[in-house]
């Protein structure tokens, strides 16, 4: 939605907040690829009647009549399968989920951290000032704890523990530099 909103803003950017509705509206009813269906349908169960449709009525517009006793029960008819529709929306959801993780999963690289082991940690405050001998890490710590999800219990070298946990994605084992001889 943010990307829509600053294509349509103008180079001021001051007037984002009149064109919201109509950013709302695209989002609204333009269909998402996870759920193969618009949020406006999701939610009210009704494809969206375009305002254009009001001046220039489509043959959906013209062919609609007044709900009578028949038309009220399949109205009720397609009012559960909307239902159906949003449980299969949510399954699509969760599968497009799964598979996107595991995409994702196989692009990380496994880090072997025990405890005691040095790690520099990343500072990201660094990361939109690129500079070559800019160092964007921290350290070294020492790894107290190491949990099943990854996180990290970090300790400086005066014992002081980290007010916080870690995410080990952020940390890179450091090794001492060796004496020469």
């Amino acid at each position: 939605m943010c990307k829509i909103l600053t294509k349509i803003v103008s180079a001021h950017k001051t007037d984002w907040d009149i064109k919201l509705a109509s950013v709302l509206w695209a989002y609204r009813t333009a269909e998402k690829i996870t759920t193969r269906r618009t949020p406006f349908y999701l939610t009210y169960g009704l494809d969206s009647i375009v305002p254009i449709e009001f001046d220039l009525p489509t043959y959906r517009i013209i062919n609609s009549p007044r709900l009578g006793v028949e038309a009220s029960q399949l109205y009720r008819q397609q009012l559960e399968q909307v239902e159906e529709d949003r449980t299969a929306a949510l399954e699509f959801t969760k599968l497009q989920q799964a598979r996107r993780k595991k995409v994702y999963d196989k692009k990380l690289k496994k880090k072997n951290i025990v405890a005691n082991d040095l790690v520099l940690v990343y500072d990201s405050r660094y990361q939109k000032f690129p500079g070559k001998l800019h160092t964007r890490w921290t350290g070294p710590y020492k790894v107290l704890n190491v949990w099943d999800n990854g996180s990290l219990q970090l300790v400086d070298f005066e014992g002081e523990p980290f007010t916080t946990r870690t995410n080990g994605a952020r940390v890179k084992k450091y090794y001492p530099p060796v004496p020469s001889p």
